[in-house]
């Protein structure tokens, strides 16, 4: 695997977002299964940025590159939207009471998955392909009071992505768990 590095950025502002947990998975398939070779955890700096050190991986034979998952979560809401390592991002909202600090905002997990082979599933709304160059930026979504919000989104790639997740049934339970006061108007 080579080295990754990105900053993870709110999309709407573009603004780099510290503290923003992150996961890598390299898998291999094998045998009609799917096996972990790598999995690492950090977490973004003070400028968004994260990186992963190269690694070499021999493979066995009748062994083959799965592909590779980056997954970027908030720890705000890890509890509302649990995320283990590896995989796509889903939306499995928790129904437990939200409780935010004033003026806190959400974001709503991404995994940027590659996988190779005939089990290849299409990358959508919070999975998408990844591409890794010098300087990329992985765009994390917030949780808007309304979808038509979207359409002011900075990095306009990901206006259609961010309505469809504002508009679904967690974005929506997540705004009426949030007490008034906290909501923010972004």
């Amino acid at each position: 695997m080579p080295p990754i590095s990105a900053t993870v950025v709110d999309a709407s502002t573009g603004k780099p977002l510290p503290g923003m947990s992150v996961c890598l998975q390299a898998r291999i398939w094998e045998f009609g299964n799917v096996s972990v070779l790598r999995e690492d955890q950090t977490h973004t700096d003070s400028s968004g940025r994260f990186s992963f050190a190269a690694s070499t991986h021999v493979l066995e034979i009748l062994q083959s590159w799965e592909g590779c998952t980056i997954k970027v979560t908030d720890p705000k809401i890890k509890d509302y939207f649990p995320q283990p390592c590896g995989g796509f991002a889903f939306l499995t909202y928790d129904e437990r009471q939200v409780t935010p600090k004033d003026g806190t905002l959400f974001y709503f997990p991404v995994a940027m998955v590659e996988q190779l082979g005939w089990h290849r599933a299409v990358p959508f709304g919070a999975n998408r392909k990844m591409i890794f160059l010098l300087g990329t930026t992985i765009p994390l979504i917030p949780v808007l009071q309304s979808p038509e919000q979207c359409s002011s989104a900075r990095d306009s790639s990901v206006v259609g992505i961010c309505v469809g997740l504002n508009g679904s049934t967690e974005a929506y339970r997540l705004r009426r768990a949030k007490p008034e006061s906290d909501s923010p108007a972004h």
